[in-house]
């Protein structure tokens, strides 16, 4: 379907989804501020689509493809997008809270201050997106790829890191994390992240994701001499004194 570069305002909206069957297809349509709560639009077009302040909450968007959208300050409350292809979408400003993105492609995607609090990112390719300033406070981020990522003060306070790939990315002033790297560390040269959670600091390092205390149990388990032993001793030291000093 074709679009021009007008706004389809809510009515014409109705008629375009009473008349068409899905998968819907609005590549290129401008919606800005339509209300879309709680449509099915699975396996949907919407590539180069304008959803600028449109109301997505409760949407379903699973497999949709929205590569190159302008989405900035729409409200994906509560939406499923298992698999949808976001690939250079804009999401400024975004409200993303308890969002279902597990899987989506959303390489150099632009999530500048989106608030994703409690957001499933699960195997979530992020590669060279830009979360400056984003919230991603108890963000399921288990196996997500951030290769290159700008998250320079994001939020990750209690999210999970268990298996993510954050090597390259830049964490500069982020909140709730730390970066170490000190070279001899691993074998593979892992740089080591720390997170702040409730009651406890989480540790991840190449394949280990656990707590402060188990971490210092693995090290004195594997590496109590030696250069990495002494290594080890050294950031348990530091991670310490950034827990007492922020």
């Amino acid at each position: 379907m074709l679009f021009n570069d007008n706004i389809i305002d809510q009515n014409g909206l109705n008629r375009i989804l009473a008349k068409t069957a899905p998968p819907y297809d609005f590549a290129g349509a401008n919606l800005t501020g339509a209300n879309l709560q709680g449509i099915d639009l699975e396996n949907a077009n919407l590539r180069g689509t304008y959803l600028i302040d449109a109301w997505l909450a409760g949407a379903n968007l699973s497999h949709a493809n929205l590569q190159g959208a302008y989405m900035r300050g729409v409200n994906l409350a509560g939406a499923t997008l298992r698999g949808a292809n976001l690939e250079g979408a804009s999401l400024r400003l975004a409200h993303l809270v308890g969002a279902d993105l597990q899987g989506v492609r959303m390489e150099k995607a632009s999530l500048e201050r989106a608030n994703l609090t409690g957001v499933n990112l699960s195997a979530a390719n992020l590669e060279g997106a830009d979360l400056s300033g984003a919230i991603l406070k108890r963000a399921n981020l288990k196996g997500a790829y951030l290769k290159g990522a700008s998250c320079f003060g994001a939020d990750f306070t209690e999210s999970n890191l268990k298996g993510a790939w954050l090597d390259g990315s830049n964490l500069t002033g982020a909140v709730g994390i730390v970066a170490l790297y000190m070279p001899g560390l691993t074998t593979h040269g892992d740089t080591l992240y720390v997170v702040r959670h409730v009651g406890c600091l989480m540790v991840k390092v190449g394949f280990f994701w656990g707590t402060l205390e188990e971490f210092e149990q693995h090290a004195q388990d594997t590496h109590t001499s030696g250069k990495q032993g002494i290594l080890y001793a050294e950031v348990i030291r530091l991670i310490h004194i950034w827990h007492q000093n922020t």
